[in-house]
């Protein structure tokens, strides 16, 4: 079952090292509302490559934030 749900917030600079910083976050935020680890699992890939294509192609003449 599901925990209640909570808003969870977090900031990162677009450095491709802040990667671990978005997993760690996602992993514990989806362990929290129970989700099931399968699903977590596939959850946490897909959110790691958006962000990580975000980072590499959202700020190509910008790389200050």
């Amino acid at each position: 079952m599901m925990g209640r749900p909570t808003q969870r917030s977090l900031t990162i600079t677009n450095r491709t090292d802040q990667l671990q910083v978005v997993r760690d976050f996602v992993r514990e935020s989806l362990h929290a509302g129970g989700v099931n680890s399968g699903i977590e699992h596939r959850l946490s890939l897909a959110i790691d490559e958006a962000v990580a294509n975000i980072i590499e192609h959202g700020y190509e003449s910008d790389r200050s934030g």
